[in-house]
């Protein structure tokens, strides 16, 4: 709300504009939009009932996401999915959450990177890896109270680059 509030009074601010927020803070959305202009996502199924928990066809281990919360909330090694017991027992997260999204859980490094400038004139930073305690890059390990995450800035340069070129065509 922050965003859409500094907007409508005319106070510049940084981060991301209201536009960009609402689209990013639903992952379905964003998944849907990245694979429409060729950025690579993995299948997933949106969770509103419990009629739609036979939509999920379990292979690998899934995790479970809130669809529409940023910053981990909700998120920890508990919504990794391990078998159809576990998708089961999803209908009682559905009282605590409008939706959800499962998809492939995808062990292994976590990439961030900067965004600077304006539409039209995006700049991106050098990328780093993300290591942080655990296997769930989640709520815990985002809340800045402890900060446990820790920056590597040695990816290999054909990673970095592709995940600049990415991060460019999402701006």
């Amino acid at each position: 709300y922050i965003p859409s509030l500094a907007e409508f009074f005319g106070f510049p601010h940084t981060g991301s504009d209201s536009y960009a927020q609402s689209v990013s803070l639903d992952k379905n959305l964003t998944k849907l939009i990245a694979g429409n202009i060729g950025v690579p996502v993995k299948p997933h199924v949106i969770v509103r009932n419990k009629p739609d928990l036979e939509k999920i066809y379990f292979q690998k281990p899934q995790i479970w996401k809130p669809n529409y919360e940023g910053s981990g909330i909700a998120i920890s090694g508990k919504n990794i999915i391990q078998g159809k017991e576990d998708i089961k027992n999803l209908g009682k997260i559905l009282k605590d959450h409008q939706e959800i999204i499962v998809e492939e859980f995808l062990p292994g490094e976590e990439y961030t990177l900067g965004v600077i400038g304006n539409r039209g004139d995006y700049k991106v930073t050098k990328a780093a890896i993300v290591t942080y305690p655990g296997k769930v890059y989640g709520y815990k390990v985002k809340t800045k109270s402890k900060m446990p995450e820790k920056l590597k800035f040695n990816m290999d340069l054909k990673t970095e680059t592709k995940i600049q070129e990415y991060t460019i065509q999402l701006a």
